[in-house]
């Protein structure tokens, strides 16, 4: 091969590594941190911490104050939160589609360019700037009510856990 198309190679295979990087995950190949939890009991008592495995009908949750974890019993759950993070996959959607329409309605009402045009520039944007907006948009929490399901929602409720959990049996 020659140096001309040796070069042609690697520019395509940088911009796959780029396309790829900015839209699969950060840490592909870390180990798995369990999700953070904030479980409120029914005596009212508060416990915040790391979901490490759900097992039959309970959860054990890693917290500051204990080595060796907390076992709380799903019956005796009130209100279960779950934090996330924002990502940029939820802000981009909507921020292109709004640079979209923008763009549309500008290419309709101006003569410089059409609205596919429009259209296009402005979601491209649009996609972008709603992207950073959420990555830097920080965390919120999930709130799922716990108290008074029926054991069938309480098993799906443990099913989505499991997989939230730093360990899976």
């Amino acid at each position: 091969m020659n140096n001309k198309r040796v070069r042609q190679i690697l520019q395509q295979f940088l911009i796959a590594v780029v396309i790829f990087s900015l839209f699969c995950p950060g840490n592909l190949w870390a180990k798995s941190k369990g999700a953070q939890v904030q479980i409120m009991k029914s005596d009212q008592e508060v416990i915040e911490g790391e979901l490490l495995r759900v097992k039959d009908n309970s959860l054990l949750v890693m917290t500051s104050g204990s080595e060796t974890g907390v076992t709380v019993d799903m019956n005796e759950i009130i209100l279960l939160k779950i934090k996330k993070k924002r990502t940029f996959r939820k802000g981009a959607v909507p921020g292109s589609l709004v640079g979209v329409g923008i763009g549309i309605s500008l290419g309709l009402m101006g003569k410089h360019y059409g609205p596919f045009v429009g259209g296009l520039t402005l979601g491209v944007l649009g996609l972008g700037v709603g992207g950073i907006t959420a990555s830097l948009g920080g965390e919120y929490y999930k709130k799922i009510q716990v108290q008074g399901k029926s054991p069938y929602k309480i098993k799906k409720i443990i099913w989505k856990l499991k997989e939230m959990a730093r360990f899976n049996d």
